[in-house]
């Protein structure tokens, strides 16, 4: 999808009907300036070549080029640049009258949910002028992490060299955690079923649709507060729901009951980064951490062990489980 909508603020491709915007945004000096353009005059004919060619750039998937429309005008553009490995580099520009209401800002983590969301990418960066102070503010605000300096790694069309400010965001970066109510219960199913799925571990005679409406009603009562000290909540990365999950809290220990993600979300650092966070919340109350893992799971086992969990058991109403714990330390 390149049409995308928060509100307001609109980021789609161009079209011949922008050039008049186009001409006014475009020759504005700081923006010149700023984008390292030629210092020269935008005229409509140049408009309409530059709409031509983005429209390019989309076609041999090299960049994704968005205006950024507010009350039905170009205001400003959005872009990013596809590398090797998964890697895109954004850039982006505003027009002065648009400034100081949030909305480059806004566009950054719109273009960058989109890569994540929809083209999959590993890891979305920046670079800029180290003068620019409120493009390096724009960054840090969007939640972007400053990673130093790379020296003389940009030029000036006069030729001049300048070090540039590098700023990236990951994936598991733009996880967040809401609680679900009674309307996510398909969803919360269907993603358990899917990541079991995935994992290949349904018997070959398993009757899905009766496991789904058992589970279907087992989520019900989660989610109507019946099972004691659980809470289920909605995993949301980008912009989209990608997952489930449980955590039952009691006097002494923090426990992980349910962690599944959508496959097409699997393997990014999400469930890396929610258990970090489980993980601190135990230190942070004097509390354990663990979990129960079912040992047809290798793949999930590997992940808590190199997160520092060991099995101290197994799971005393299920054999097929290990208990993990994650050691205290002492001091």
């Amino acid at each position: 999808m390149d049409l995308l909508v928060d509100g307001d603020l609109t980021l789609r491709r161009a079209v011949p009907a922008d050039a008049p915007d186009v001409v006014e945004v475009y020759n504005e000096a700081d923006i010149q300036h700023w984008m390292l353009w030629e210092p020269e005059v935008v005229d409509e004919a140049e408009a309409l070549a530059n709409i031509a060619r983005s429209e390019e750039a989309w076609a041999e998937g090299s960049w994704a080029v968005f205006r950024i429309v507010v009350g039905g005008h170009v205001v400003g553009g959005a872009n990013l640049h596809f590398l090797p490995y998964d890697v895109a580099e954004a850039s982006y520009f505003l027009r002065a009258s648009a400034r100081g209401r949030g909305i480059a800002t806004r566009a950054l983590l719109m273009l960058t949910d989109w890569s994540f969301r929809e083209r999959g990418q590993a890891r979305v960066f920046l670079r800029c002028n180290p003068e620019n102070t409120a493009s390096r503010a724009l960054a840090e605000r969007g939640g972007f992490t400053y990673e130093g300096l790379e020296r003389r790694s940009a030029a000036y069309p006069d030729g001049r060299r300048f070090d540039s400010c590098v700023y990236s965001m990951l994936p598991a970066e733009r996880v967040a955690i809401r609680p679900a109510t009674l309307d996510d219960a398909a969803f919360l199913t269907d993603t358990a079923i899917e990541a079991t799925r995935d994992q290949g571990r349904f018997p070959a005679d398993v009757d899905l649709a009766e496991y789904r409406a058992g589970f279907l009603d087992w989520t019900l009562e989660q989610l109507r507060d019946e099972v004691p000290d659980s809470v289920t909540s909605v995993v949301t990365a980008y912009g989209a729901d990608v997952g489930r999950l449980r955590v039952v809290r009691t006097g002494d220990l923090v426990e992980l009951a349910g962690l599944q993600l959508l496959p097409a979300h699997q393997g990014r650092g999400i469930g890396t980064r929610i258990i970090r966070d489980l993980m601190a919340e135990a230190a942070a109350t004097g509390r354990g951490f663990g979990l129960s893992v079912e040992k047809d799971n290798p793949r999930a086992r590997a992940l808590y062990e190199r997160l520092g969990l060991v099995v101290v058991g197994d799971e005393g109403d299920d054999p097929g489980e290990h208990v993990m714990r994650l050691p205290r330390t002492s001091g």
